[in-house]
């Protein structure tokens, strides 16, 4: 009986301990930005990774309330393959699970995110394997998330004025 009271404990410290994503990155007083994470990719970064389409990610906490702790983030994307300096967009639905946010699309359809703290105060946005879809006044675009180097974003947090 002793050793199931440490262990319930055990588990009830560590549980506490495992905050998500959400209170500690865009719940945060002491980061530039309480909803805003912007990464413009450079020419160098872009060179040693030819395959990734992403040169611009923009992650900003939506002013709709999220489910059940959750939230709702709107993901601006600029994209090297034609689409220069336009924006696409993808609104995510996200569920805590543990310390991570898991992002489903708005629309329903399949792929989207997940989105765990890094370090910095950054995030860390990983395309699940069915990737997402961008919108934008052309359609959409498809950035895929089993191949090529658009798997993982670092996404630094940024004052409010450099978001869009």
């Amino acid at each position: 009986m002793r050793a199931l009271l440490v262990f319930a404990l055990l588990i009830a410290a560590g549980a506490a301990e495992a905050r998500n994503v959400r209170e500690t990155h865009f719940e945060n007083p002491s980061q530039p930005s309480d909803r805003c994470f912007d990464r413009v990719y450079s020419r160098d970064h872009m060179r040693k990774h030819p395959q990734q389409t992403v040169t611009r990610l923009t992650v900003i906490l939506s002013e709709t309330p999220g489910p059940r702790g959750g939230a709702v983030l709107d993901l601006f994307a600029e994209l090297k393959n034609g689409m220069g300096g336009q924006s696409n967009f993808a609104k995510v639905i996200c569920a805590p699970l543990g310390s991570v946010l898991d992002c489903t699309p708005a629309d329903g359809s399949a792929g989207g995110v997940t989105v765990q703290a890094a370090k910095g105060g950054a995030l860390l946005v990983s395309l699940k394997w069915q990737g997402l879809i961008f919108d934008n006044p052309e359609g959409g675009m498809w950035v895929q998330g089993d191949a090529g180097d658009d798997r993982q974003f670092l996404v630094p947090n940024v004052a409010p004025e450099a978001c869009y």
